[in-house]
């Protein structure tokens, strides 16, 4: 059961929130009212991940393309093609901003240039995808989230001032209304992450398990969102313009050299495992070739910044999520 837990808490966990700039932009900018979006994204994305959980049992679903065939049969206007083709765009997407983040951590904590990092970024990626073999990753990430879960609860305990938060922008009822669609918009992004995983997962488990597994998800996600929001706030000023702002507080302390190799371990597995997901339908005519110019690509989004590509894709794919979203939910099968 935990093995899961990890797994799917592997998936939430990427770049963005290692980082701490998803968190800032979609909740803590809101002030106070990022509370109550985050404890609506909580039990959303509880309902939602038991609702996934409940219809790959009780229909026998073993994969995300058949669960896709599963809605296409169920719903005549739904388009499974048109479905996957949005699913590897998102895959690519989420590839370049991880390469983009990954040259951005090198940036900011050993000064080194952009474009250098993105460049041996992809030679390492080239070696590793043309094999198609990324197992180690899985093993990485059962020893990486438990560790990143505990560094992020100390790193919060440590360095929580309630003294220093100041909520004065926040009691405007537009903008509560406007931090909980950015909330909406972040729980429907991320369950285009773990809702393929879901139902890839092989299970044997019976619902009253997956009942627990969903609740101690959405729970502990509840939890690091909630505590990582709590500390943002209280550094607002000093990281409110910084791509990394968890690194920069972790940096002033001691959890600065373990944390700098959390979130690259974090963005790696994240960015290897978006790649490897979004080749992975290719047939082997010109792979080598159509890998290169994939790779190289990354050169382009090099000209913009981390936080300037999650603000512009991660909404966008939020409000493409919405639909799968809505079809889980309102499910009576």
């Amino acid at each position: 059961m935990l093995k899961i837990i990890f797994v799917l808490i592997g998936t939430f966990v990427g770049a963005g929130f290692a980082s701490g700039k998803e968190v800032f932009n979609f909740f803590s900018v809101y002030k106070f009212n990022s509370f109550i979006s985050i404890i609506i994204f909580s039990i959303l994305l509880f309902f939602v991940i038991y609702k996934c959980f409940k219809i790959k049992i009780k229909f026998n679903i073993n994969s995300y393309n058949e669960f896709m065939s599963f809605l296409e049969k169920k719903y005549k206007f739904f388009n499974s093609h048109f479905s996957n083709f949005i699913i590897h765009i998102f895959l690519a997407a989420s590839f370049y901003i991880m390469i983009i983040a990954l040259s951005s951590l090198f940036s900011y904590q050993l000064n080194i240039a952009k474009y250098i990092t993105i460049f041996i970024t992809i030679f390492i990626c080239f070696l590793i995808l043309y094999k198609k073999n990324i197992n180690f990753i899985y093993i990485i990430n059962s020893i990486l989230m438990p560790i990143l879960i505990l560094f992020i609860i100390s790193l919060c305990s440590f360095n929580i001032n309630l003294n220093n938060i100041s909520f004065m922008e926040s009691n405007n009822i537009n903008i509560l209304f406007i931090s909980i669609f950015y909330g909406l918009l972040y729980f429907s992004y991320n369950s285009l992450l773990i809702i393929p995983i879901i139902f890839d997962l092989k299970l044997n488990f019976k619902k009253n398990i997956v009942f627990k597994i969903s609740l101690l998800f959405a729970i502990t996600i509840f939890i690091l969102v909630f505590g990582v929001n709590l500390l943002l706030l209280c550094f607002y000023e000093q990281i409110k313009n910084l791509e990394l702002p968890i690194l920069y507080i972790s940096n002033l302390s001691f959890f600065s050299f373990m944390y700098f190799f959390i979130v690259l371990s974090a963005i790696f597995t994240t960015m290897i495992s978006s790649g490897y997901a979004f080749i992975n339908s290719w047939n082997m005519k010109h792979f080598k070739l159509k890998l290169i110019v994939f790779l190289l690509l990354s050169f382009v989004f090099g000209a913009f910044s981390f936080s300037s590509l999650i603000n512009f894709f991660y909404p966008i794919f939020g409000l493409i999520g919405f639909l799968q979203i809505f079809l889980i939910l309102f499910d009576r099968s």
